[in-house]
């Protein structure tokens, strides 16, 4: 059974407005089989001090989805949530999640998938709270032109190599 408590500072000393000062202190502790418990409390120090203490269990359901809720109070604006995630893996498991949140102003509800394989990153988002929805979309990938070919893969943000080595198919090729 593992815990681990934790203590913080921070300060932010901003050009148009106070300096705001904060304190937190939060523990953490194993319960269950592979849950965690989390204790937060935290204390901002400006011309108005105000406090908040939040409450979250986090619990892994198997190797790639974890589901969370918590509850968050603070003067006058408590706050509750429960999430479930799923992530999604390069080789073509598609990833969601699903949100309810409920505080003073109403409720709130999101959802979304992922996708990703070899050639791209696809991704959608749905959410909708008190007065206002949203759908956000997304893609991402990359194509390559060289020696008169067009390659399709995911997003090209480091440097890369195309090798090709005849009469030796499946070669592997490495850096080291």
């Amino acid at each position: 059974n593992s815990s681990s408590l934790s203590a913080g500072f921070a300060m932010v000393d901003r050009f148009d407005g106070p300096r705001i000062s904060t304190l937190s202190v939060g523990y953490s502790m194993r319960i269950f089989d592979r849950a965690s418990l989390q204790i937060s409390a935290a204390r901002a120090i400006t011309e108005r001090a105000s406090n908040s203490m939040a409450l979250t269990l986090v619990m892994p359901l198997d190797a790639n989805t974890v589901s969370s809720a918590g509850l968050e109070l603070r003067a006058g604006q408590n706050s509750a949530y429960a999430s479930v995630t799923r992530n999604a893996s390069d080789n073509g498991v598609v990833g969601w999640r699903v949100l309810a949140a409920q505080n003073q102003t109403g409720s709130r509800a999101e959802g979304g998938l992922n996708y990703a394989n070899q050639y791209a990153r696809l991704s959608g988002d749905v959410s909708k709270s008190t007065g206002q929805a949203a759908l956000r979309m997304g893609a991402s990938g990359g194509l390559l032109a060289t020696d008169g070919r067009v390659f399709a893969s995911q997003r090209i943000s480091d440097s890369f190599a195309l090798v090709e080595v005849p009469g030796y198919p499946g070669l592997s090729v490495s850096l080291g």
